[in-house]
Order: structure tokens, then C-alpha cells, then sequence
């Protein structure tokens, strides 16, 4: 679900806004998990709860935000914990 959130970004779609509300409890839910298995691209690999998280928030904050849309993010992101690299990503995003 957190990757399909994720794409629907990349895939320039910002009227899905609304989905972004779901992110950060999707994140919170996941992070207490251990060995998910995601499939990225093609190919299956193992993560943690919280590497899925960084990786998420990484492969979000790599795509283009669509400018209407930033007060969303910010504001998904402040509802979240974050770990000190996560926060560095984000601020780096938004400064960029």
C-alpha cells in the first residue's frame, strides 16, 4: 500500500492528495513489523519495518512534488516519528 501511495506521486497524478493522509499510518503500522517482503521492480526484497520506512520516505522524497501539494507533505511528514537520517532526507527535499 505505501508503494502504491509512492507511485501514484511519481506517476504525477497530485489530485490523489487525499491518498497521501493514508502514508503516514500506513508507516506507523509498518515499522513495528519485521521481514516484509516487498517487491521493488521485479525483483523481492526483505526489509524491516523501519528500513521500509527510510526506504519510503527516500524513494518518495525522489520524485517530483507537484508545488500545490507541499503543505501536504509537510504536514504528512510532521505527523510521523522520523529518524534523524529521514528528517535530513525530507529537509534536503524541501530546501532543494
Amino acid at each position: 500500500m505505501a508503494l502504491h501511495v509512492i507511485e501514484l506521486l511519481d506517476n504525477s497524478q497530485p489530485e490523489r492528495g487525499d491518498v497521501l493522509e493514508t502514508f503516514p499510518r500506513i508507516m506507523a503500522f509498518l515499522t513495528g513489523t519485521d521481514g516484509l517482503q516487498v517487491y521493488v521492480g521485479e525483483k523481492k526484497q526483505s526489509f524491516t519495518g523501519a528500513t521500509f520506512k527510510t526506504y519510503a520516505i527516500t524513494r518518495m522524497c525522489d520524485i517530483e512534488w507537484s508545488k500545490q501539494l507541499i503543505p501536504v507533505y509537510i504536514s504528512l511528514f510532521n505527523d510521523m516519528v522520523l529518524e534523524e537520517k529521514e528528517l535530513e532526507v525530507i529537509v534536503n527535499k524541501i530546501f532543494k
